[in-house]
């Protein structure tokens, strides 16, 4: 019996619906289910009566959850004790940066600045696949992230602020005839680029939160659905090698690596309503767990919002929203 497999339990009897608590554990729907099946499987025992609109407790279930719930309690309360204490003894501090994602001059500035400051400390930075960064933080893998806004949506246990703002553009090869418009929307990519296919990495096995996150925007296209890349073909590296030599197009952020490539032309991505073009906006942001205390963190997390404070600032109030 695992902790992950006591959650999952609690939520679905909490929530009576799989698919409500997949979300709420940021998780596929098949893998709440093989975890709560191999529950009932070690127990010997139907926790749940899966009817066709509804899942709701057996009478066991019913007798067992406020054991569950107190051993999950418990265990929680533990572990935030035992990071505490880690963390309030960490000369440690890993940055993660998404793999696609560029760590320029003024972050390093800071990470000089930091190791002035804290000589004895020790620095990583590691490159993440957009895949796994979620659970990296989740996990404190990384302290924080340098991250594009549109591939990891809020969550209750994450704090970030907006380092750039940024936005999407399409990504082709400089030599193509059409690569000097300054700007193209959405429904005009098939129209001016048709001889290039518009490919992106497939998002069928990616977990609930970037998986509805990247379904959004290929709503945006309708019926012509881009191209997707699976397999071993499925990396960073491999897709920009294929729009570098002209083998494909691809919707990315103005501030990736890309944009660092000469025979890569990025063009702005806008959005036509009513007439007008609207931007496809999007942050590249910072992100941390909130429950992570790590010192070096509060301490590389102060330069960062002191360096970038004019972009955090004005962050902090778009997300607060009009006062009332």
């Amino acid at each position: 019996m695992t902790l992950q497999q006591i959650e999952c339990f609690l939520k679905v009897a909490d929530s009576g619906n799989f698919h409500q608590a997949a979300q709420q554990l940021y998780l596929s729907q098949p893998t709440l289910s093989r975890q709560i099946s191999s529950l009932e499987s070690e127990l010997g025992v139907l926790l749940f009566s899966r009817e066709k609109k509804s899942i709701t407790l057996t009478d066991v279930g019913k007798s067992l959850y406020p054991y569950f719930e107190k051993l999950y309690q418990s265990h929680t309360t533990i572990e935030k004790q035992i990071h505490s204490v880690i963390d309030s003894y960490s000369k440690h501090l890993v940055i993660g940066l998404q793999e696609n994602q560029v760590f320029d001059d003024r972050m390093d500035n800071v990470l000089q600045k930091y190791r002035e400051g804290n000589p004895k400390d020790q620095i990583f930075i590691r490159s993440l696949d957009v895949k796994a960064d979620h659970d990296a933080l989740l996990d404190r893998s990384v302290d924080c992230l340098v991250y594009l806004s549109t591939t990891l949506p809020n969550s209750p246990w994450m704090d970030s602020f907006a380092l750039y703002d940024d936005q999407m553009c399409l990504a082709i090869p400089a030599s193509h005839p059409n690569a000097k418009i300054p700007s193209i929307s959405y429904e005009e990519i098939k129209t001016k680029f048709g001889d290039l296919p518009l490919r992106m990495i497939n998002i069928s096995s990616f977990e609930t939160p970037l998986h509805n996150e990247l379904q959004g925007l290929l709503d945006d296209f309708g019926a012509d659905r881009p191209y997707f890349l699976t397999g071993s073909e499925a990396s960073i590296t491999t897709f920009y090698l294929s729009v570098e030599h002209g083998l494909c197009s691809a919707i990315v952020n103005s501030r990736c690596l890309l944009s660092k490539n000469d025979k890569v032309r990025m063009i702005p991505i806008t959005h036509l309503k009513s007439g007008t073009r609207h931007f496809a906006d999007c942050t590249l942001r910072l992100g941390w767990n909130r429950s992570n205390h790590n010192p070096s963190l509060k301490r590389y997390l102060a330069l960062m919002r002191e360096e970038f404070a004019d972009t955090a600032e004005e962050d902090e109030e778009k997300r607060k929203g009009p006062e009332s």
